[in-house]
């Protein structure tokens, strides 16, 4: 409450005026000596501005896309100019984690975190370091089969092609997507190998004891050659989606092929990158999302929607700056 003294002589009039400064946006009503009226105090929006610029080399404008993130989803998007000048306003006062990804090859993400107060005028020159040399990751893959079966190999001859097909088309989608981000590297399929399982390898519940494969596999020449195994199954060799070991995957080579089939527009409603999930979990992304088309949200799209997407994967805010940093340090 305010108050002034005001001494008028009969007949007199004087303005009286009261100042205050709102802690939040809303209405507000006011009460002098019962009069009453109100006010509406609205939000003091930030702005952001700059430059994003080579970090070895500060005159040098680099034209990137500024993104700023609550919570995992994207509040604020722009497209520098070509030399790097941006302006982002109408920020809604806050904390914000803010991810710039250069439009020119030979740089890595970068991100920061930074918090606004009302009305505030920030300006920022973003440095983006230049790209790692990038990685080559070489993946050995394993055909799970138990003997005797349709989908054995003495049965089922074409099973190397299906396999080489699969895997490769989902490795190269990870490829692409790291490419795109302006990080160099590869991700080649160096072997790919039939491995039996019979009844000693299944627990007595059913299950596959992937632990007890992955120590068998690990005495095969193929292993020591390789970055990363992919277990591809057969229908019932329990080789369940999962992340085993710190280099080791398992998935089914039915699931590959559907997810590959709703990639390639001939399957309905079943556009999703297995591999890219189960990598995801191999290179620091632990936990899964609610970020639909991030591969860690474990969701399929349509193929409308992949289409929409370029055919490129997206990983959301949480998950990128992982996959991507881990994949340049290196497993």
């Amino acid at each position: 409450m305010a108050t002034q003294n005001v001494t008028l002589n009969p007949g007199e009039s004087k303005p009286v005026a009261f100042t205050t400064v709102p802690a939040l946006a809303k209405t507000y009503t006011v009460a002098v000596d019962g009069l009453t009226g109100s006010f509406t105090a609205t939000m003091a929006f930030a702005r952001l501005w700059g430059n994003t610029v080579d970090a070895s080399n500060p005159f040098l404008g680099i034209q990137s896309i500024i993104q700023l993130s609550q919570g995992g989803t994207v509040k604020y998007e722009k497209q520098t100019t070509l030399t790097g000048g941006y302006i982002i306003e109408n920020i809604v006062p806050g904390s914000y984690v803010g991810l710039v990804t250069a439009l020119v090859p030979g740089f890595a993400p970068y991100s920061f975190n930074i918090t606004f107060s009302d009305g505030e005028d920030v300006r920022l020159m973003i440095e983006i370091p230049r790209a790692a040399a990038g990685a080559s990751y070489r993946l050995a893959a394993y055909y799970i089969y138990i003997p005797g079966k349709p989908d054995s190999p003495t049965s089922w001859p074409e099973w190397e092609s299906h396999v080489r097909a699969a895997v490769e088309y989902e490795a190269k989608l990870i490829t692409d997507y790291v490419q795109a981000h302006g990080i160099n590297g590869s991700m080649s399929l160096v072997s790919i190998l039939p491995v039996a399982v019979d009844s000693s390898f299944f627990t007595t519940s059913g299950a596959l004891n992937k632990a007890m494969l992955i120590s068998a596999l690990k005495l095969l020449p193929s292993w020591g050659n390789s970055d990363v195994q992919v277990c591809v199954g057969s229908t019932d060799a329990g080789t369940n989606a999962s992340a085993v070991d710190p280099t080791t995957t398992f998935m089914y080579l039915s699931t590959i092929e559907q997810d590959v089939k709703g990639m390639e527009g001939t399957m309905a409603n079943r556009a999703y990158c297995e591999l890219a999930h189960e990598f995801g979990h191999i290179f620091d992304c632990h936990n899964h999302c609610a970020n639909k088309p991030c591969p860690m949200a474990m969701q399929y799209l349509t193929y409308a929607e992949w289409v929409s997407m370029g055919k490129m994967l997206w990983f959301c805010d949480i998950h990128r700056p992982l996959f991507l940093n881990k994949w340049q340090q290196g497993l």
